[in-house]
C-alpha cells in the first residue's frame, strides 16, 4: 500500500500486478499481464528483504523503455547473483523509519546512476535549489526587478534530512554487517523451529540470492492465524459500500476498480502468511523462538483435530 502513496502524490494511476505466491514479490508474469502504452515505470518491492528475480523481470520491462524503481525500504544488503539489490534498476529508494535495518529516526535514502534522475531528485528535496557540492553544475542566476533571484530553478519540497540525522544513518551504515548478521541468526532460530513441520512452509529464495529479512514470512495453511477475509473493518467497509462513498466522503469513480480477484495469486497466499519479527530493537533470540513454536504448536494442533 504505502509504495502506491507516492504515485498518486504525482498524478498517477498506480496498477497493482500479480505477486509470486512463493514470496508476495511482484511477479514477471503478473507485470506482463498488466503492462499498457500508458505504462510509464514498473516498482520492484524486495519485500521482507527478499531479493526480487530482477534479470526475469528487467527482461518483461526493457522491451517497453520502462523504468524499473527498486523499492529496497525492507533490503538493506541484500544480495542478487552477487549485486547488492538496489543496484541494478534505474533508481532505488530505501526507508530509514524506525523499523527498518538501519535508521535515523525517519527519512530515506534515493540512488541512481542516471544523472538526469539524480538531479530532479536534488532539486525535488532542496525547494527547486541545486545543491551544487553534490555534482550539480551551478545554474546562471536571472535577475528579476533588478535583484538576483535565489535559484529556485525547479519545484520543489523540503525533504532535506537534517545533519543529526545524517550522522546518525551514516554511524549505522557502517555497521550494517554487524546488524545483518544479528537478524540472520534469528532467522536460523525461527527455521530451526519450524523446519520440517507438516503444513508449514518457510521463506522461498530465489536462486543465487541472499536475503536479509526485515522480517521473516511464514506460509501456514489457511485458516490458522493468518489474513482473514473478515476482519475489523468489514461492518465499516460494508456501510461505505452501500453508498459508494470512502470514509472521507468522496465518490469512488466506476472507472478505476481495486477489487478482490485482480490479484489472485497475492490474495490466495496472503491468507496463509504470517511474519515473525527481526527487528533488533523489539525482539530477542528468546522472542522470536516463542514466536516460531507458537506457530508450530497451532499448525501441530490443527493437524491432529
Amino acid at each position: 500500500i504505502f509504495v502506491s502513496l507516492p504515485i498518486v502524490g504525482l498524478g498517477c494511476v498506480p496498477v497493482f500486478a500479480d505477486s509470486d505466491p512463493r514470496t508476495m514479490i511482484i511477479s514477471p508474469e503478473g507485470i506482463k499481464a498488466r503492462i499498457t502504452k500508458k505504462t510509464r515505470a514498473v516498482v520492484v518491492v524486495h519485500l521482507f528483504g527478499q531479493p526480487a528475480p530482477m534479470d526475469e523481470i528487467l527482461a518483461v520491462t526493457r522491451p517497453h523503455h520502462l523504468k524499473v524503481v527498486e523499492d529496497c525500504a525492507q533490503a538493506f544488503d541484500c544480495y542478487y547473483k552477487g549485486r547488492k539489490a538496489g543496484t541494478i534498476g534505474d533508481v532505488v529508494c530505501f526507508s530509514l523509519q524506525q523499523s527498518k535495518h538501519i535508521t535515523s529516526g525517519e527519512g530515506g535514502i534515493v540512488a541512481t546512476d542516471d544523472p538526469e534522475i539524480y538531479k530532479r531528485a536534488v532539486l525535488y528535496s532542496n525547494c527547486g535549489m541545486p545543491w551544487y557540492q553534490y555534482g550539480l553544475p551551478a545554474p546562471k542566476s536571472e535577475r528579476v526587478a533588478g535583484l538576483p533571484t535565489r535559484g529556485h530553478f525547479a519545484f520543489g519540497h523540503n525533504y532535506r534530512m537534517s545533519e543529526l540525522q545524517g550522522a546518525v544513518a551514516l554511524a549505522q551504515l557502517a555497521k550494517i554487517g554487524e546488524f545483518s548478521k544479528a537478524r540472520m541468526d534469528m532467522v536460523e532460530i525461527i527455521e530451526s523451529e519450524l523446519r520440517g513441520v507438516p503444513g508449514i512452509s518457510l521463506a522461498y529464495r530465489y536462486p543465487d540470492t541472499q536475503p536479509n529479512y526485515w522480517a521473516y514470512p511464514v506460509w501456514v495453511p489457511t485458516g490458522l492465524g493468518g489474513y482473514s477475509e473478515i476482519n475489523y473493518l468489514e461492518v465499516v467497509y460494508q456501510q461505505m459500500q452501500k453508498s459508494r462513498r470512502t470514509s472521507v466522503g468522496y465518490p469512488l469513480p466506476d472507472y478505476v476498480q481495486y477489487a478482490p480477484g485482480a490479484c489472485p495469486q497475492a490474495e490466495a497466499a496472503a491468507k496463509r502468511l504470517r511474519t515473525i519479527s527481526t527487528f533488533l530493537l523489539s525482539v530477542d533470540a528468546e522472542s522470536v523462538r516463542k514466536s516460531a513454536r507458537g506457530i508450530r504448536e497451532t499448525v501441530e494442533k490443527a493437524g491432529k483435530a
